[in-house]
């Protein structure tokens, strides 16, 4: 099951399906991963890693990305 605390934000770009969810929960990421200084660390960056920069992540907006990333199909080769 793929959840937020297993996943880079490279990973989740990668899954068109879940960047989706991601983004309508925390639009500011889709412009934040796009500053070429970000783009050295979406592969070390998670999304908790950004809640620092990103206030609206809140436990409550977590949860709810976890869980409909939990109703996607699994992915073939995502870190379980």
């Amino acid at each position: 099951m793929l959840r937020l605390e297993n996943l880079s934000l490279a990973d989740l770009m990668r899954m068109p399906a879940a960047w989706d969810i991601v983004v309508k929960h925390l639009p500011a990421l889709e412009l934040m991963t796009g500053y070429s200084m970000m783009k050295p660390h979406l592969g070390n960056f998670t999304v908790q890693t950004i809640q620092t920069f990103d206030k609206t992540a809140t436990p409550e907006v977590i949860a709810a990305i976890d869980a409909e990333l939990g109703r996607l199909a699994p992915v073939q080769g995502a870190t379980p």
